[in-house]
């Protein structure tokens, strides 16, 4: 299933791949050279994401069950692992850098549909 993510009616990105089974959160952005601005993923459910074997930075964004953001790692280089969000009960991976060109901050409200 492909989402749409919107914050205050920005189009954050257009092409959400949602990885909502073990297999796919597990292969998450694997494989892949590199998250366009329009591309993302959402990984549901998600607490904490790494970027082992990763060859890019990407911009996360933890959620929780509203669509607030409760954490935001923006620009996480390879092989980091992140914090772990109690509360999030899902994580927006989108391209380095697009986080602060949306002005995504703590607090927002972002919407998948």
């Amino acid at each position: 299933m492909t989402l749409k993510c919107f914050c205050q009616g920005e189009l954050v990105a257009g092409k959400v791949i949602c990885a909502d089974g073990f297999f796919p959160r597990l292969a998450g952005l694997l494989g892949k050279k590199k998250l366009l601005p329009g591309e993302g993923i959402w990984l549901k459910p998600c607490r904490q994401v790494h970027t082992m074997f990763m060859s890019f930075p990407i911009d996360v964004i933890f959620l929780d069950e509203k669509g607030r953001v409760i954490g935001l790692v923006e620009n996480m280089k390879p092989w980091k692992i992140s914090r772990y969000f109690s509360k999030s009960v899902g994580v927006l991976e989108i391209a380095a850098g697009r986080a602060a060109e949306c002005r995504i901050r703590e607090g927002e409200i972002l919407e998948l549909r």
